[in-house]
């Protein structure tokens, strides 16, 4: 069943709300959250969010800018425990297991739970440093793998013509428009 409303301010804006099959069951729930609350030290940032993910399924979190979207969306994998003053509420699991738990291996969690921004969100660390992390922390350090993320830097720097040395910090440059680390 297929619910569909027109704003009359908006005639353009239409809002559907289609209902799940009857056949569904909870071991197709891939992610669960219940009564999840997030706060910023005093102010709260999400209040009672439940909600259910499906596996092979499009789920889509939309809403105005400032919302929460990004809050909750950085809960899945914990990110905003970098936050100092953050502090949650309620559950969030993860094929069955509650990603909150005070035992939950955070590392372990985001090789998991992957986050891909529209902006660029490197670590407060070199170019090469950002380019190597991933190889680092899955045990591929090795020359090879070195090498490997020097090439990457190389041909990087090469084609932007933005990008400081391998080693000197990204931060604190000066880019604007099209010339953002990422792009």
């Amino acid at each position: 069943m297929v619910t569909a409303t027109t704003d009359r301010e908006f005639p353009l804006l239409r809002t559907e709300v289609r209902e799940r099959p009857a056949a569904a069951s909870a071991k197709e729930i891939r992610v669960c959250a219940r009564n999840f609350r997030l706060w910023y030290r005093d102010r709260q940032a999400l209040d009672d969010i439940s909600l259910d993910i499906y596996s092979r399924q499009i789920t889509a979190i939309i809403g105005p800018s400032g919302c929460g979207k990004s809050t909750f969306l950085r809960s899945l994998n914990r990110m905003n425990d970098l936050i100092p003053g953050v502090r949650a509420s309620g559950e969030i699991l993860l094929d069955g297991h509650n990603l909150l738990a005070p035992d939950v291996d955070v590392v372990a969690l985001r090789r998991r739970v992957g986050m891909v921004f529209q902006q660029p969100n490197p670590f407060p660390k070199s170019i090469f440093d950002n380019v190597a992390y991933g190889l680092r922390i899955n045990g591929l350090a090795s020359n090879a793998g070195e090498r490997a993320a020097r090439r990457v830097v190389g041909a990087a720097r090469a084609s932007t013509h933005t990008l400081p040395r391998a080693g000197r910090p990204l931060f604190g440059r000066n880019l604007s428009g099209n010339q953002s680390p990422g792009a």
